[in-house]
């Protein structure tokens, strides 16, 4: 069913810190295309796009050489 199971520390958690792993590990998997790494985090291209600004992330640093 695609659930996903997130334990949260009891020290809690920087969940912008989440937020880029999971843009980093979208453009990894896309090998740094952003939009199929939009489409992996239901993301709109102009949002993953903000957030890769926001993060001061490469896409370029994810794509195979």
């Amino acid at each position: 069913d695609g659930s996903l199971v997130i334990q949260l520390p009891e020290e809690g958690i920087d969940l912008e810190y989440v937020e880029k792993e999971l843009v980093r590990a979208a453009l990894r998997r896309t090998l740094g295309k952003v939009a199929p790494a939009a489409r992996l985090l239901r993301l709109t291209r102009e949002t993953l796009r903000y957030r890769i600004s926001k993060f001061d992330i490469a896409p370029t640093e994810y794509a195979r050489h």
